[in-house]
């Protein structure tokens, strides 16, 4: 098994140590300079993704989750989980918080939010 996993073309790109993860869960905070983010719970696009506040700035780094011009695919792995009702309750719990800036998943969808009822 190892010859096997050694000779394929990708191994090349393994790291040369195993890196460490620390998972982090809906109310979270990471800590990095001068912001806190905090993690924000988001299923729908996928189970577990999240998006990031920062209380103080009201910027919210929202990944895949809020797109200005189209919706996010909407990921089912399983069919015990309802996504598509996990998404629409994602974006009301976003909807909740005071933002002035979002940050998208690319930058030609970042900018100001502009609330839509």
């Amino acid at each position: 098994m190892q010859k096997a996993l050694t000779s394929h073309p990708g191994f090349k790109y393994s790291p040369e140590k195993k890196p460490r993860f620390t998972l982090i869960d809906d109310g979270d905070v990471i800590k990095c300079g001068g912001y806190h983010l905090q993690c924000v719970a988001t299923p729908g696009h996928t189970q577990g993704h999240i998006c990031l506040y920062e209380k103080d700035k009201k910027i919210l780094f929202s990944g895949d989750h809020v797109l200005f011009d189209i919706t996010p695919h909407i990921e089912s792995w399983a069919y015990d989980t309802n996504s598509l009702a996990d998404y629409l309750a994602s974006l009301d719990k976003v909807y909740q918080l005071p933002v002035d800036l979002v940050f998208a998943r690319t930058p030609e969808f970042s900018g100001k939010p502009e609330r839509q009822n």
